[in-house]
């Protein structure tokens, strides 16, 4: 039996198809400005995280420029006096936010290596600041320090806040990020010692918490050459 139903015109199946195909457009359009959006936030989560972690290191850390060539690294724990290469020069910001240079420029030096997290650096920051303090450094050898190894995720930050509490007065400079200057020292461990003849050699490295009379024994060292 022949149908009754009227055949649908081709012109109205293709506009139902084209209006189908915008839905579609449509819906896509909106997924990508959503995407992108999304993105967006978490670009700019990302980049505020970096703003702060930088924002909180601020005054902690400095570039240093270093000269020379890099010393051995010890052992952990070990005591060294078989160095005796010339000691890399290292020049940067101080604590106090100055201008500061350790150079081969014919004063022995005692160089300690302090990090605001180690225990043994905070039991050995306020010794020798109170020895310090008493006017028991020497004229004729510096006693300086390289504040290193900063970690704003870890405890007893900002360094700088933790010198201001224990009177710091020994002449500090601000390693960077990288603990460059510690690395170039040959650092392993925390505190670290590095002793320095007149001539510029590295004659001697320690490691560890040393107190008084052995810091004043690493004096004579620098004093007398190796």
């Amino acid at each position: 039996m022949p149908s009754t139903r009227a055949p649908r015109s081709r012109s109205s199946s293709v506009a139902n198809a084209a209006q189908a195909g915008e839905g579609s457009k449509k819906i896509w359009i909106v997924a990508a400005v959503v995407l992108v959006v999304a993105l967006a936030g978490v670009m700019a989560i990302a980049l505020a995280g970096e703003d702060s972690a930088s924002d909180v290191r601020e005054g902690q850390t400095a570039a240093v420029d270093i000269e020379g060539e890099r010393l051995p690294q010890m052992a952990q724990g070990e005591r060294t006096n078989s160095i005796n290469q010339p000691a890399p020069e290292v020049s940067g910001t101080s604590l106090t936010g100055e201008p500061m240079s350790i150079t081969n420029d014919g004063t022995p030096k005692v160089i300690a290596f302090m990090t605001h997290w180690c225990p043994n650096c905070q039991a050995e920051v306020p010794i020798v600041s109170q020895w310090y303090n008493d006017g028991n450094a020497p004229d004729d050898v510096d006693i300086l320090t390289i504040n290193t190894g900063v970690d704003p995720l870890r405890g007893n930050y900002p360094p700088t806040t933790w010198y201001e509490s224990e009177d710091w007065n020994v002449p500090t400079l601000l390693d960077d990020p990288a603990s460059s200057a510690a690395n170039a020292f040959g650092l392993t461990a925390y505190p670290f010692w590095a002793v320095i003849d007149a001539d510029g050699n590295a004659i001697f490295q320690q490691s560890g918490q040393i107190g008084i009379p052995e810091l004043e024994g690493l004096i004579d060292l620098a004093r007398n050459g190796g």
